[in-house]
């Protein structure tokens, strides 16, 4: 989250807090996604996809720094991103939103309480688990 004030962009007032970044991907589904997911995905079709579209949040973060004592906490960072994602679902078709991270309790029970249910598990070591959130 940048401040809101950009005449501070060039002075040593300007300071960013937490982070986050939106992308599109299309997502394969594994073998074992059942049909009633897929449906819920497609909106109560299954038209036999493979894969779908979706709204991925990445590298949603909090800048840490021993000097500085920030104010800002997940909850402001993750408001601010689903304000956006609401404003683009206005322009662009999307009924999901995306996360992916490591297999740990702790994120997974941060990322549930904003909506996010696990979805499938991928081949990536660094992010293995993917959940995801239906807009409808």
């Amino acid at each position: 989250m940048l401040e809101k004030d950009s005449s501070n962009i060039n002075n040593d007032s300007f300071f960013v807090e937490g982070y986050f970044s939106l992308a599109h991907k299309s997502i394969e589904f594994n073998t074992e996604i059942s049909k009633s997911k897929r449906k819920k995905i497609f909106c109560g079709f299954d038209k036999g996809r493979n894969c779908f579209h979706t709204v991925l949040i990445a590298q949603l973060g909090k800048f840490i720094d021993c000097n500085f004592r920030s104010n800002i906490r997940i909850d402001d960072i993750m408001s601010h991103a689903f304000d956006i994602i609401t404003k683009a679902s206005e322009l662009i078709i999307f009924s999901t939103l995306l996360v992916e991270c490591r297999d740990n309790n702790k994120l997974i029970t941060m990322y549930e309480k904003y909506g996010f249910r696990k979805f499938q598990y991928t081949q990536d070591s660094e992010h293995p688990v993917q959940m995801i959130s239906y807009l409808h």
